[in-house]
């Protein structure tokens, strides 16, 4: 077969890992794994980024340029820890969910599965508590 026809058929993927302390080990160790888990299942990572301190979304580099690689087709999918690692309110991080969804990439959170439109509403009732 054809080594051009087999890496297109594989996904490309873009990791995001954050660490809110500024810590360099913990980043590398969501690296370390969320790089392992694009290999076992067989997905071709093009790029890595390494968020350091809260997410400001507004004003984030890291979000335009996701959007400008999303819009060019540039990869498939993003592959993060956690929802929390978009920062953010919850509308603000729906909104760039669903920009990246309708622009063709699928966005998974390894704690929360596959995030779009559809699923954000249950996964933030879910962190929602209840106080008597």
């Amino acid at each position: 077969m054809n080594v051009n026809a087999v890496m297109a058929k594989k996904e490309r993927v873009v990791i995001l890992c954050r660490s809110e302390k500024k810590d360099s080990s913990e980043i590398w160790a969501q690296e370390r794994f969320l790089n392992e888990y694009a290999k076992c299942n067989d997905k071709i990572i093009v790029r890595i980024y390494r968020e350091y301190g809260k997410a400001e979304m507004q004003f984030n580099t890291t979000l335009w340029d996701l959007r400008r690689m999303a819009m060019y087709k540039e990869f498939d999918v993003l592959i993060m820890p956690c929802l929390a690692t978009f920062g953010g309110t919850p509308i603000e991080a729906t909104s760039e969910i669903r920009f990246l969804n309708e622009n063709g990439v699928k966005v998974v959170s390894l704690q929360e599965g596959e995030l779009n439109f559809d699923t954000l509403p249950l996964i933030y009732r879910k962190m929602f508590c209840l106080v008597k």
